[in-house]
């Protein structure tokens, strides 16, 4: 509307920790998994915060969710009108409204089926990945699994210091280029050749300034390429917070960050002015 926006935010943004996914209704009162957020919206309480908005307002509100990040050049893959589920950090699928469009999804547990055989791949010295659960959990429903580890150069300053340098964000900060793609490809290619897998799955860890490096990454594979979240701080959450972020300056807002809020001055009821401790 053409106003000069600021925004004053004392901490960091959920995406810090975010599992790549977003929720609308998940779950019912008994606990049982919502398939349709919609209808499970209408069933709610005249107290939920959902109730007192209006089904069908939330509904617009979610649709502006998913175009502000294809916007800020985020693919999402999802609909509030149907729920999919996306495999957590520990291998357990969840029902989900929104995931990055290179996350473990499917339209159901069963669906996970059609994967075909699954090679869980770490990387060699970094340890927030948790290839057993995520093995166990596709096993409970019925997936073929091999669990291995990659080793790349790229990361020997890393591994060479304490466990405490091998964290997800730092070993994004180094796998950035042309070349590094083409030498993750070339690993992943001669693992999935060995183990005859159908599907890759891989801890996320690319991408942190780039949201389409996965989509670049699978175009070098010769089989599926999925990233599951890593416990916090999370590469795609930063990388989505960083897109978001420069949208917001493009079009000419200003963040304030690790400010607080401390007065404000008022006149005729109206708020004319903040205060902020810096």
């Amino acid at each position: 509307a053409g106003q000069k926006v600021a925004v004053i935010s004392h901490g960091q943004t959920f995406l810090h920790c975010s599992a790549a996914s977003l929720g609308l209704l998940g779950y019912d009162k008994d606990g049982n998994p919502v398939h349709n957020p919609v209808d499970a919206m209408a069933a709610l309480p005249d107290s939920h915060p959902y109730s007192k908005i209006g089904v069908g307002r939330v509904c617009e509100l979610a649709q502006d969710v998913k175009d502000l990040f294809v916007r800020s050049g985020i693919p999402m893959h999802g609909s509030y009108e149907r729920n999919h589920y996306r495999m957590s950090p520990i291998g357990v699928f969840k029902p989900a409204w929104l995931s990055m469009d290179t996350s473990p999804v499917a339209a159901s547990p069963d669906d996970v089926k059609t994967w075909g055989k699954v090679l869980i791949l770490g990387i060699e010295g970094f340890l927030d990945f948790f290839a057993k659960f995520i093995a166990s959990g596709l096993g409970a429903i019925g997936v073929n699994t091999e669990i291995r580890n990659i080793s790349l150069p790229e990361l020997s300053a890393l591994r060479s210091g304490s466990t405490e340098k091998m964290r997800a964000t730092n070993i994004a900060r180094v796998i950035v280029s042309e070349k590094n793609i083409e030498d993750v490809a070339l690993r992943i290619n001669i693992a999935v050749e060995s183990s005859h897998a159908d599907t890759v799955v891989m801890p996320a860890v690319f991408g942190l300034s780039d949201p389409l490096f996965g989509v670049r990454l699978q175009s070098k594979l010769k089989c599926r390429l999925m990233f599951v979240p890593t416990m916090p701080v999370s590469v795609p959450g930063l990388c989505a917070k960083g897109r978001f972020e420069s949208r917001f300056r493009q079009i000419g807002g200003t963040l304030f960050y690790g400010d607080t809020v401390s007065g404000g001055e008022f006149v005729d009821g109206s708020l004319k002015s903040v205060r902020t401790l810096n």
